[in-house]
């Protein structure tokens, strides 16, 4: 990768940057595998499994904000110190990703095992996540490794650290109200998930641009509903996606006892006897898929999925017209914003 390679608005940005970013993961990844040869054969293991896990597929939706926003600020911003941050993100990612697999019980991800799936093959259940929560704290050391070697002078990598510092924390407040059930589930994923696949990305890629603090906080207005729209789409694809496009079974949430904000909008409106279909199944991680099959549909028919879908759309253009009262060249934020607001998987 050239580091004076710049941008280029023809339609292929996206691919430039994945590229990028996979480029910048394969080489590090490998040179930290090679490096360790002296160690025992399962710490070696526990590197090619944070290897695996992030090369294994992802989007990388992430850096593609980060990039998108960069375009905004400086159209002619170099590109390396972007391929490394969008590279940490993933790495950061990965981090997540094995804890959250963890805690919620799921046992695939992306096509495979979970992390503690694959080491309950040979490992206690204690064990293996035990092992699993090394991986994912291995992953987060690499991502702030990964932070550091984006070339970039002093002054612009203390405020990268700083956002990226923040981000990081403000999931973990997220997962934290996860984990207890709020009741505030748009507070809940504005922090859980608009922290790392927004807001976060928006302020690493505008710092990189050159943007003053004023100019990064006004850049990422456009942020917290466009976080809460994607996570909606995320809601929306885990009850009622097409399994083969988001790798995860129909009803998956439901199973997990997710309080969503579907299950939310079902308990307020239906009627006790037919609440209980929904509650019955709710973090049930052997509910048959009748049972689940049948809550879905109560689900759609009280209202609940019109009414999500009706916020995603809110949110949606409250984002979008954020970004149109910019100064800036938002075209590709847009793009973005578009695309994680109306995924398929």
């Amino acid at each position: 990768m050239s580091a004076d390679a710049h941008w280029s608005m023809d339609g292929n940005w996206k691919g430039k940057v994945r590229n990028g970013v996979e480029h910048c993961l394969k080489e590090f990844l490998s040179q930290e595998l090679e490096s360790h040869h002296e160690l025992p054969a399962s710490t070696r293991e526990l590197v090619r499994v944070v290897q695996d896990l992030t090369l294994r597929g992802g989007k990388r939706m992430r850096p593609m904000v980060t990039a998108a926003a960069m375009h905004a600020v400086n159209p002619t911003a170099p590109l390396e110190p972007m391929y490394a941050v969008g590279a940490a993100l993933e790495l950061l990612q990965s981090y997540f990703l094995i804890h959250d697999d963890w805690m919620d019980g799921d046992v695939e991800r992306r096509g495979g095992p979970a992390v503690h799936t694959l080491y309950e093959q040979s490992l206690s259940p204690h064990d293996a996540a035990s092992v699993a929560i090394l991986a994912g704290d291995l992953a987060g050391a690499y991502a702030h490794e990964m932070l550091a070697k984006a070339p970039v002078n002093g002054d612009a990598m203390v405020r990268l650290l700083q956002a990226f510092t923040q981000m990081e924390r403000d999931v973990i407040f997220g997962q934290e109200l996860d984990l207890q059930g709020t009741e505030q589930v748009e507070a809940m994923y504005a922090l859980k998930t608009g922290a790392y696949t927004v807001r976060g990305p928006t302020a690493l890629g505008a710092i990189l641009g050159g943007a003053s603090p004023t100019e990064v906080g006004a850049l990422c207005e456009f942020a917290h509903p466009a976080g809460v729209a994607f996570q909606l789409r995320d809601e929306l694809l885990g009850t009622f996606g097409d399994p083969s496009q988001t790798g995860k079974p129909a009803g998956n949430d439901l199973r997990a006892g997710k309080v969503t904000c579907l299950v939310q909008y079902a308990r307020a409106h239906v009627p006790p006897d037919s609440w209980n279909v929904v509650q019955n199944v709710l973090g049930r991680r052997d509910a048959p898929d009748g049972e689940i099959n049948t809550a879905i549909r109560l689900l759609e028919s009280c209202g609940a999925r019109t009414h999500v879908e009706g916020r995603l759309g809110e949110l949606t253009r409250a984002s979008l017209g954020a970004l149109e009262n910019s100064p800036l060249d938002t075209a590709l934020l847009s793009d973005m914003v578009s695309n994680l607001s109306q995924r398929s998987s």
